[in-house]
């Protein structure tokens, strides 16, 4: 598990948060990373999706991941949580940036792209992988409590069928999420072009670059992904060709980029 936060020594202060996640997702994801890129440290608690709602009931949190668990008060839901990780950053500018101008176009431009974008990816990518068991229980598993690694196993037919309707994945959503995807592709391509720089907050990787990259990072699949992905040639043709397509252009390069320069090997 990740016990490792921020690249200032962090990791050798005392643990001050819980981080519980599932395994597959952006969203622990951009949550794992924010913390670790602003000097937050903490240990994850990984769960199987659908199991994790017993952790999270119990805490009065929600059904929701990820949440952190502080010594005072659980944080959620993501964009909760990021907040959080703003307020207590201890990096210059916090995640969202030093002016307030910054901030709110950042805030808002995150916003718009985990309204659509973020669940169609995440409906598109869970439609095609949850037929290939063999694919998906080392995923869905890794981490996780023995006896939610058992159960799943056990079940995962019925699993299946579950976490596809608690996600919304049907043949209208799964039908639309191309051109969400799309248009969050090329919203982040207008942006940088823009701004005329390397990255959405300049000359150097920021907190909303981490974000950004985080979420898009399904569709590149990039070496230094933090949680839990599958390779490419695990992927149906469909997703596969999706992945490639998307690394091959801005929006692709740059995630990768973002990835290359700040994401460190140990996480």
């Amino acid at each position: 598990m990740n016990g490792q936060a921020g690249s200032d020594g962090a990791a050798s202060r005392a643990v001050h948060y819980r981080l519980v996640t599932v395994a597959v997702s952006y969203g622990c994801e951009m949550l794992r990373w924010s913390m670790q890129w602003h000097g937050l440290n903490f240990v994850e608690e990984r769960h199987v999706p659908l199991f994790h709602v017993v952790r999270t009931l119990r805490l009065g949190a929600g059904k929701e991941v990820p949440i952190v668990i502080t010594p005072d008060t659980v944080w959620q839901p993501l964009v909760g949580n990021l907040g959080a990780v703003d307020a207590f950053s201890r990096r210059s500018g916090g995640l969202y940036g030093p002016g307030l101008a910054e901030r709110m176009a950042n805030q808002q431009f995150l916003a718009d792209l985990l309204t659509d974008v973020a669940k169609a990816i995440r409906q598109l990518f869970y439609h095609q992988l949850l037929p290939q068991r063999q694919v998906m229980i080392p995923l869905i598993t890794n981490g996780a409590p023995l006896w939610e690694r058992t159960v799943v196993r056990l079940i995962y037919p019925i699993w299946r069928r579950l976490l596809a309707a608690g996600m919304g994945i049907t043949p209208a959503t799964v039908a639309a999420a191309p051109g969400e995807i799309e248009a969050g592709l090329q919203l982040v391509e207008q942006c940088l072009a823009k701004q005329g720089t390397r990255y959405l907050a300049g000359a150097e990787v920021a907190g909303i670059d981490i974000c950004v990259a985080a979420l898009l990072a399904p569709l590149v699949l990039p070496a230094r992904f933090g949680g839990v992905a599958p390779t490419v040639d695990q992927l149906p043709p469909d997703l596969a060709d999706l992945v490639l397509a998307t690394r091959a252009r801005r929006a692709g390069v740059y995630v990768l980029d973002v990835y290359e320069v700040a994401r460190d090997d140990t996480a």
